[in-house]
């Protein structure tokens, strides 16, 4: 049946060579049979050319029955097509579902390289893309995939069997566009059984922002639990993902990371006044914090400095009392800046992050340095920074620079429009699943999935928020985490943990309670930072009014965003050991998907 199907998909796709090819065949047979009969080479071309019309030939022989039977057939069909195209469509799309489909909204670059990618892996959900405008995609063709060329309307959508549906993108070049479309297929969602992801492309984080309000409106004021997992995505944030998924390790070392180590600061310089370094800039403001209370000095380098630290305070709330971890400097780009080897090589400079909007800058700026500075300690095989650039086109050089680390040890890319696009990556299934076991570790509902949809949203991104940082929990300890055939260390960690754990102590106790305290006051400060980022501001109430709590929070008001020493109720003092299950219930969250792996010797050295 399968076989089937895409041999119809495919010959309605090519309806018009098909037709050509009918056609062709048809008058080659009408000519010569006609010819046979009359023996009169014009006559038998006007003869054969009135079957058209559907007027029946006066005299018959073979080449002329069959050249009249596809005359007729291409009509009939042709007609069915012209008049029935539209159901013709919704038939294709109807007769291709399975169990697992996965529905794309649009057919720009964003869905685009999520098809190329998904052709390539071996995934065999079905896909249904719908846009005004179906160019390019024959190659998709081929695979079976169906293409609705319409407008999205009411009508469209209510065609859709979603309780099949397992993801749906929606990438239609326009914010507003995006969000109107998510709207009206959470109104079909609503109501379905079954587990959905909806994921929606908004490239301007405040409109994004304002979305998930408005998701909290529409929970709160249907009042039930719908099982969509909702993914908000702009290529700035997907690229922020691929550069800290991919060198985590490489930003901050071991020796930096360190439970009781004696590093006290690290230094990251960040060139570019662009939106994303902002975004880059964001996460470490939440994930670069240790328990050995590490400062990160972040030199803010651009042609307007000024600018870009002012911009960098307003956007992330900044204050020395909300980030006590993050010290900020702004420095002019100049070309004396760029060959300062005072600056470049000054202790504890670990990363440099070159991330303008043009990627020849940031080409151009990488090899600059390391001509003029960095070359001298590559010959003398000495310390000197990671460059890390953004490349947004698969580009050979990019490739070349990541292959070849005899020459360029230092140098990596990150920003690959056509890898941070995959289907893993935009999907992130295993991020959700996470996502939901770290919710569930202090909701009080024992049902996993049950417990994460009936959450509110901004509950749900916090969890994922928890999520990135798991890395760098476990790199402050020692440790690191793998999905290659490496040993699992995860017993070791496991008696770590236990080491520093303290049960049944008072809140007096806890705040004198060396590494407890430490790694305890890592993921309340983390905790803080993702919300003061996220316009969160500390409201000084109990809490323990359900109603109050959850209309304060509303208002984004919590009564927890404050240092643990200031804490006053003793209903909010008890909260401190939700924070260090942060750290102890990461070998469950991780299980079946990651093992806990020792730190790797390259990290430990640098």
């Amino acid at each position: 049946m399968k076989k089937l199907f895409l041999l119809f998909n495919k010959l309605y796709r090519k309806k018009v060579l098909f037709s050509i090819i009918l056609l062709s065949i048809a008058l080659i047979f009408g000519i010569y049979g006609n010819y046979k009969i009359y023996g009169d080479f014009f006559k038998s071309i006007t003869t054969t050319l009135s079957y058209f019309g559907l007027n029946s030939p006066d005299k018959v022989n073979l080449e002329v029955l069959v050249s009249f039977i596809l005359i007729v057939i291409v009509i009939f069909l042709g007609t069915i097509v012209l008049v029935l195209r539209n159901k013709m469509d919704v038939f294709l799309m109807k007769n291709s579902l399975k169990d697992k489909n996965i529905v794309l909204f649009g057919f720009g670059e964003i869905n685009k390289n999520f098809l190329e990618n998904f052709k390539d892996s071996n995934r065999e959900e079905n896909i249904i893309v719908v846009d005004k405008e179906d160019k390019n995609f024959d190659e998709f063709w081929e695979k079976g995939y169906v293409f609705l060329k319409k407008e999205i309307n009411e009508e469209l959508l209510n065609l859709f069997d979603f309780e099949n549906t397992i993801d749906i993108i929606v990438a239609l070049g326009n914010d507003r566009i995006n969000i109107d479309t998510a709207l009206k297929l959470l109104d079909k969602l609503k109501d379905i059984k079954t587990e959905t992801k909806l994921i929606i492309h908004i490239d301007d984080s405040d409109i994004g922002e304002i979305f998930f309000e408005k998701m909290e409106e529409i929970k709160q004021i249907e009042n039930k639990n719908v099982l969509v997992n909702i993914k908000v995505f702009s290529l700035k944030t997907e690229i922020v993902d691929d550069l800290f998924d991919k060198y985590v390790f490489k930003l901050v070392p071991y020796e930096y990371a360190k439970l009781n180590g004696d590093k006290s600061e690290l230094k990251i310089a960040i060139l570019g006044n662009s939106d994303l370094n902002l975004e880059i800039i964001k996460r470490i403001f939440i994930n670069f914090v240790f328990p050995n209370n590490l400062k990160i000095k972040l030199f803010l380098i651009d042609e307007n400095e000024k600018e870009f630290l002012e911009k960098v305070k307003y956007e992330t709330n900044f204050s020395n009392q909300k980030y006590p971890h993050i010290i900020l400097q702004s420095k002019k780009l100049t070309y004396d800046l760029l060959k300062d080897k005072r600056f470049w090589l000054q202790d504890d400079l670990i990363d440099v992050i070159i991330a303008f909007d043009d990627e020849d800058k940031n080409l151009k700026i990488a090899i600059d340095l390391f001509e003029k500075v960095f070359v001298h300690q590559e010959k003398k095989n000495l310390k000197y920074p990671n460059l890390f650039f953004a490349m947004f086109d698969e580009l050979s050089f990019s490739d070349y620079i990541d292959k070849n680390k005899n020459h360029f040890k230092n140098f990596f890319t990150f920003g690959n429009l056509k890898e941070i696009l995959s289907v893993e990556n935009l999907l992130d299934d295993e991020k959700f699943e996470i996502a939901m076991k770290i919710h569930s570790s202090w909701d009080k509902e024992k049902d996993i999935k049950k417990a994460w949809y009936s959450t509110s949203l901004s509950n749900r991104l916090s969890s994922i928020a928890q999520y990135e940082h798991i890395p760098l929990k476990l790199l402050s300890l020692g440790f690191g985490i793998s999905k290659d055939d490496e040993n699992d260390e995860v017993e070791k960690y496991e008696n770590i943990i236990q080491k520093i754990k303290r049960e049944n102590i008072g809140f007096e106790e806890f705040l004198q309670s060396g590494d407890y305290f430490a790694l305890c006051n890592t993921e309340h400060r983390r905790w803080m930072a993702y919300h003061f980022i996220n316009n969160w501001e500390y409201d000084d109430f109990e809490g323990k009014d359900k109603q109050e709590k959850e209309y304060k929070k509303s208002l984004k008001l919590h009564h927890c965003l404050t240092d643990f020493k200031n804490f006053k109720y003793d209903s909010v003092k008890k909260t401190f050991s939700y924070d260090f299950n942060a750290y102890e219930y990461i070998p469950e969250y991780l299980k079946g998907k990651y093992k806990v792996v020792k730190v790797s010797k390259e990290n430990e050295s640098e």
